[in-house]
């Protein structure tokens, strides 16, 4: 399962850094420093899954799954993507480091 994750995501991320736009406003990001584009990038990420007709959501909270651990840890991934055809309630987490 991890192997089709990774080959899934990058996959889309591949296509999505591929397109000609996306390249060109990330060139001029870098060339004037701009800074706080992270939140333009995740919309232009999220437009293009939307389009790829895949199931996606944005910042959900999940549990960790420490089952033998009383605590409890959370996160919130930038994305959770699943791919048509996969089992319902099978997601891969998606989150930027920028």
């Amino acid at each position: 399962m991890i192997n089709r994750d990774f080959d899934y995501l990058t996959t889309l991320l591949s296509d999505f850094f591929s397109q000609k736009e996306i390249r060109k406003r990330l060139s001029i990001i870098d060339e004037a420093g701009i800074t706080g584009w992270e939140v333009w990038l995740q919309i232009e990420f999220a437009s293009f899954i939307a389009q790829q007709n895949n199931i996606w959501s944005r910042e959900e909270i999940l549990e960790f799954d420490f089952r033998k651990r009383p605590e409890k840890y959370f996160f919130r991934p930038d994305f959770l993507l699943r791919k048509k055809g996969w089992i319902l309630e099978t997601y891969s987490a998606l989150n930027s480091f920028a």
